[in-house]
């Protein structure tokens, strides 16, 4: 009976080392995308002339890292997917390119718990992203003619050096958390909307071009910033502004409420629309081509109307 306990007790010892070791190998993978050995570790192909490394489905597990150098491109085709619960490094010079066949056919997901460091730059076209994580993002994002999806966990951090930009029929849907230090450019039929919480800070700029579909807001926008809209803005949530918002079609539907105090202007460059709550604490300036139609109270300082 001793020894059958004796042979129990080493089986498992062995078991559990073995699953200390696994465990620990798992954790500690890193990859440096640095040339062909990379890449084909990753299961790519490497194009040496370009620098580049095609890869088809990658996965990036919790624990594990992927860096990608400067001059290096790593590329996501039509079809493809790239799915991280880990961490992506993407060093100033370092390029991921995402190229689909058709509007949503390619997938980009960063799971809760992944996290995107970006210093140089991101292009996904015909793609969808779906973000859970963390993105920190201090150099270029373009997106055209896909979607962005950032989910009630999602964080995306665009920091004072870097810069979004959606273009084509592209939609992005805010659930959970932006803070913008830096610029979010919506142009050419693209639309942005926020259902979540959406910071932008001192220096942060928000420019929302004439010819797309603008700015709506479901949930909460803090505006410290600059923030442009040539297209329209659409509120139906909370906006705090204590900066400067220059708005050329804003309608504040039932429900919705905003805040202008502490310093924040609020310049009408043509059709003004409140059907809900607006507090006036600070600077409503409304231009010559102005027009305020207010269908429910505002509150505080009276509008100044600047036309001689």
């Amino acid at each position: 009976m001793a020894l059958e306990k004796y042979y129990i007790g080493v089986l498992f010892a062995a078991i559990v080392s073995v699953l200390l070791l696994s465990t620990h190998d798992a954790a500690a993978t890193t990859t440096s995308l640095d040339g062909s050995a990379a890449c084909i570790s990753l299961g790519g192909s490497w194009d040496n002339p370009t620098s580049t490394c095609s890869v088809h489905h990658l996965t990036i597990h919790a624990g594990d890292s992927l860096d990608l150098l400067s001059g290096v491109t790593l590329s996501i085709g039509p079809g493809d997917a790239l799915d991280n619960s880990g961490t992506i490094n993407i060093l100033s010079g370092g390029h991921l390119a995402a190229i689909g066949a058709s509007q949503g056919f390619l997938e980009f997901t960063n799971r809760a718990g992944g996290e995107v460091n970006n210093q140089g730059s991101m292009t996904y076209e015909n793609c969808r992203i779906e973000n859970s994580g963390t993105i920190n993002n201090k150099g270029k994002i373009s997106i055209d003619n896909g979607e962005l999806a950032n989910g009630a966990t999602g964080i995306i951090n665009n920091n004072r050096l870097g810069t979004i930009t959606a273009s084509g029929v592209t939609g992005a849907v805010n659930r959970g958390t932006i803070h913008n230090g830096g610029i979010i450019a919506i142009k050419t039929e693209a639309g942005l909307e926020n259902d979540g919480t959406f910071n932008n800070n001192r220096s942060g700029h928000i420019d929302i071009s004439a010819d797309t579909e603008g700015f709506g807001n479901r949930g909460t926008l803090n505006n410290k910033g600059h923030f442009v809209a040539a297209g329209p803005l659409e509120n139906l949530g909370m906006i705090n502004n204590r900066a400067s918002m220059s708005l050329l079609v804003f309608i504040n539907r039932e429900g919705g409420t905003v805040n202008n105090s502490g310093g924040g202007t609020i310049i009408n460059q043509g059709g003004f629309t409140s059907l809900g709550g607006f507090t006036n604490l600070a600077i409503i300036n409304n231009h010559c081509a102005g027009t305020i139609n207010n269908h429910g109270i505002i509150l505080g300082n009276p509008v100044n109307n600047e036309c001689p």
